[in-house]
């Protein structure tokens, strides 16, 4: 999703697990569909991202299937549209805060940084301009594949005939 001052953001690509279509996407950008360039939707790009990858969880894998998205919200300054309240933005990132992780980017001294924590589930990154985030990308990334690759699932069948049954179970935690 990329934002402008536009009520809808703008849905660049649909969720896809097709990695050259993503960095086609992102090349691509700035999009030629944004329509509002004087002022700034952040609030209702948040909000927009947040509910798209709720919908997104339920078209891939089944209804019990754990399924959990990472977002990452790059701005270099404020919401000044006025689409949607702060309010409204910040419930909605913490209501999903489970299953939709956040990574909050402040690009610009002029970030508006308190939002951008308010909303940050996994992580606050600030940068004093676009040059200084190219050395800490590769942290951020490293955090996106991590949480990609954080959630296990474990069943066990307990025999009827058992009243009892003992188990242990330990993770690495450096994985």
């Amino acid at each position: 999703i990329a934002f402008d001052g536009a009520a809808t953001p703008v849905t660049i690509l649909e969720h896809t697990n097709d990695h050259a279509a993503v960095l086609a996407a992102i090349n691509a950008l700035p999009s030629p569909k944004m329509t509002d360039t004087f002022s700034t939707n952040l609030y209702g790009a948040v909000y927009s991202g947040v509910r798209a990858s709720q919908q997104m969880r339920f078209s891939f894998g089944d209804a019990n299937a754990t399924v959990v998205s990472t977002m990452v919200v790059f701005t270099d300054g404020h919401d000044t549209a006025g689409r949607i309240t702060r309010e409204t933005a910040v419930n909605e990132a913490v209501r999903f805060a489970g299953t939709v992780r956040i990574i909050s980017i402040g690009v610009a001294d002029t970030s508006d940084t308190e939002f951008l924590t308010a909303i940050a589930t996994s992580g606050l990154y600030s940068f004093p301009s676009s040059s200084s985030l190219v050395s800490s990308f590769a942290d951020i990334a490293l955090k996106v594949a991590n949480a990609a690759n954080s959630y296990y699932s474990l069943a066990m069948c307990v025999p009827l005939r058992s009243s009892s049954v003992s188990l242990s179970i330990a993770l690495n935690a450096s994985l």
